[in-house]
């Protein structure tokens, strides 16, 4: 028993050679195949970046677009609503709603209901 571990010779392949040795192989084989394929690749990684550019640049204004259009429906629902007056125009069996003096004076235009038609600006303004 006088073997002690020192005494052991240490084999000459190691697992770090092996793994050294494939590495090296590997790497080797791979810039041989693939050269023309990696110009293919950056091509192509190339064009799908400036396509997510672009995409991300529409995405963000989209995203812009939904925040102001969220602002002015808040704004739209806190107002009181939009001034209307309904009309009941001679002749008509349902009434008519103007939203503006433009619109009752064109609705009501005729001679015989210009007093009509200064009650119903009235009450559009107030």
């Amino acid at each position: 028993m006088d073997d002690s571990m020192n005494s052991r010779t240490v084999p000459e392949m190691t697992r770090r050679k092996v793994l050294f040795a494939s590495a090296a192989v590997l790497s080797s084989e791979a810039s041989i195949n693939v050269e023309p394929q990696n110009q293919i690749q950056a091509e192509v990684d190339t064009s799908l970046l400036a396509l997510w550019r672009e995409w991300n640049t529409v995405h963000q204004r989209r995203c812009e677009l939904t925040v102001l259009q969220q602002n002015l429906e808040a704004k739209l629902c806190q107002s009181p609503g939009i001034p209307k007056v309904a009309l009941h125009i001679p002749g008509r069996e349902q009434a008519v709603f103007a939203h503006s003096s433009q619109e009752v004076e064109r609705l009501l235009s005729r001679a015989d209901l210009a007093e009509m038609r200064s009650k119903a600006v009235e009450e559009l303004r107030s």
